[in-house]
């Protein structure tokens, strides 16, 4: 096939969008399409090649997964490899953990499937998933494991009806798929198999698609300004969708436009060069941002995130001229020598991957000490249940305390338990604030108002408890307070006829709420006790605490201590709701910034304790350990 450098030159921006974006440089929002023009281009270059050597009659299944295995596996398998090696030093036991799967999936081709079942693309943990790229390596695999087939098995003048029945089905697969579980839609073969069928489409069409060489000229200019300017677009919307489409079509047409002028001058030379070593910048630069980030405890300054894609850059040369280049020669055709030394390959990877997992485990079992707080079990978030006391959240038959709230009343329980030896009831349901008649709508769910009659309904049936319940003395509210007085969110409350109605967050209105529930508390005769949440700002020290113990590379904040300053400044909303309930409804308000904080600094470990579970929780222990320092049982 003719070398076209238009080609080159695209490999090398799409390659650039996906290392910039990954980077959070913040210039190309949507840089991860860059993956979609990878796909693209993959399924034209490929299928070419077999509709060319099948029609010729000298293809052959052996030598084509030969060539593929010979361009693939080296340079992955070395990246694997060190990155197993590094992680010991980077990452900590929950990451690791999670890692040996990734590895296995990786060598299989198969990561897909152990991503999907570990985390969304664009969530927070996934910037902790040194191998996370591998997806798209193991979707193309995935495809062209059965496309050299399925070409084989249907006559030739059927492809382009073959292609265009694959790409229709994929594409409304990957749309109704997307409403309902948009995780599975992003790494899943069949909802991604419609971007390389569009490539497909285009390799099988190239000969009849030069009749209309004048009007591809007319939509090559478009094309490339989509290129271009979309990416750097930030919209709201699901990937993939409208911006994937319209990326791979803009693809598909620069492909068929056979254009190379652009290609010939100073900055398309710079990008073909770039392209020259695209799947080693690929595979190399991930893993470095990865363990950059996991140091950091999130993002790096600027200047550390653009000395990473240099860095990045460096690596991947080295691994196109060390590993990729070398292989290429390596063997010539499909052996058994050539068999035998990719199994052992693949074995040694993985080895290679589980001794490192193993030398890098601790004495301390983190995964405990980090794992959720749900208080007395996990069957104590009612979350979208109606409540009913269960055997397993209460700690008596005649309890004298029930802590009442979201997951911020979950955490206090293990410290309530410990130190004030009385009986207790959990009644806690996951950002269900203990607010009667009120919850915060939640747009990242299918059905906010279903969830909010739920939430409503929940507190209700507490409050039905509380009145049935004369053993209980004091009522322990906590919650995370943020979502209901910050002004940017928004508020449902139960209306006439059972409507709902939307308000607007606040303090305000937290304050009327909470005074209902108070005053429907105390009617009762009960006392109430109001707990603040922990001071956090996002980040995730208990991540930190474990690194620190485990002698892991921490950069920036190597203490492990929050900045009091900042932390107070994110609840500044909640500190005033506190101070005004705390002096017009006669409640006691415990802050557990008043043992956890000196005149500038928080504190993340308590008497050797790793005080919290995630970014804003208690731990098991921490909150045994907080609840002591605060000499809990004399408010309660």
């Amino acid at each position: 096939m003719h070398f076209r450098g238009d080609i080159q030159a695209l490999r090398g921006w799409a390659v650039a969008l996906v290392v910039v974006e990954h980077a959070k440089i913040g210039l190309l929002p949507q840089g991860y399409l860059g993956v979609d023009v990878f796909f693209v281009i993959s399924g034209f270059l490929i299928t070419g090649i077999l509709a060319r050597s099948i029609e010729a009659g000298t293809f052959n299944f052996k030598d084509f997964y030969f060539r593929r295995a010979r361009r693939i596996l080296p340079a992955a398998y070395v990246t694997i490899v060190l990155t197993a090696l590094a992680a010991i030093w980077f990452l900590t036991s929950v990451e690791i953990n999670d890692f040996k799967a990734q590895v296995l999936g990786a060598v299989t081709f198969s990561i897909n499937f152990v991503l999907w079942s570990q985390t969304d693309y664009f969530a927070v943990e996934a910037d902790l998933k040194p191998l996370l790229h591998m997806w798209s390596l193991a979707i193309e695999e995935q495809y062209y494991i059965l496309l050299p087939a399925l070409m084989m098995l249907t006559p030739v003048r059927y492809w382009r009806a073959m292609m265009g029945s694959l790409f229709v089905v994929s594409l409304a697969l990957c749309i109704v798929w997307a409403r309902y579980d948009a995780t599975g839609a992003f790494y899943m073969l069949p909802t991604r198999a419609w971007e390389l069928a569009i490539g497909s489409l285009g390799a099988i069409y190239v000969k009849q698609a030069q009749k209309y060489a004048p009007v591809w000229r007319v939509l090559y200019w478009p094309a490339l300004a989509t290129l271009i300017v979309l990416p750097a677009i930030s919209v709201d919307l699901p990937h993939p969708g409208v911006p994937a489409i319209a990326v791979c079509l803009a693809t598909l047409v620069i492909l068929l436009a056979r254009n190379e002028s652009l290609a010939a001058t100073l900055p398309g030379r710079a990008l073909a060069k770039v392209g020259d070593i695209s799947y080693s910048l690929y595979l190399v630069h991930w893993p470095i941002m990865v363990f950059t980030f996991a140091a950091y405890l999130g993002e790096p300054p600027l200047s550390v995130r653009v000395a990473v894609i240099a860095l990045s850059g460096l690596c991947a040369v080295l691994m196109y001229l060390l590993i990729e280049t070398p292989a290429r020669t390596a063997f010539q055709k499909p052996s058994w020598p050539f068999a035998t030394a990719t199994l052992t390959a693949s074995v040694f990877t993985v080895l290679v991957s589980v001794g490192a997992s193993a030398y890098a485990r601790s004495e301390i079992d983190f995964s405990k000490v980090r794992a959720a707080n749900h208080g007395l079990n996990k069957a104590c978030d009612y979350s979208g249940k109606p409540f009913k006391p269960k055997e397993e959240c209460q700690t008596s038959r005649e309890p004298k305390i029930l802590v009442w709230g979201d997951s911020f009343a979950m955490h206090l329980v293990p410290g309530i338990v410990s130190e004030t030896k009385q009986g207790l009831v959990q009644a806690s349901f996951s950002t269900c604030a203990a607010l009667l008649g009120l919850s915060r709508k939640r747009n990242d769910i299918a059905n906010p108002e279903r969830w909010a009659r739920s939430c409503i309904s929940f507190n209700q049936e507490v409050l039905k408890y509380l009145e049935a319940t004369p053993s209980i003395e004091t009522v322990v509210l906590g919650n995370q307070w943020r979502p209901i007085v910050n002004d940017s969110m928004q508020i449902l409350s139960m209306g006439e006829k059972s409507k709902l109605v939307a308000h607007k967050a606040g303090i305000d209105l937290a304050v009327e709420s909470f005074g209902k529930t108070v005053a429907a508390i105390k009617q009762l005769g009960k006392k109430v006790v109001v707990f603040g949440p922990p001071p956090s700002y996002g980040v995730d020290f208990s991540v930190c605490v474990e690194r620190m113990m485990t002698n892991k590379v921490i950069l920036g904040s190597s203490d492990c201590r929050l900045d009091r300053r900042k932390a107070f400044e994110v609840d500044a909303n909640v500190n005033t709701f506190l101070d005004r309930i705390a002096r017009g409804h006669s409640v006691i308000v415990v802050r557990m910034a008043d043992v956890l904080c000196t005149e500038d600094k928080c504190e993340t470990i308590l008497d050797g304790i790793s005080v919290y579970s995630d970014s804003v929780h208690l731990s098991h222990a921490g909150s045994i350990a907080v609840m002591k320092r605060l000499h809990i049982n004399s408010s309660l």
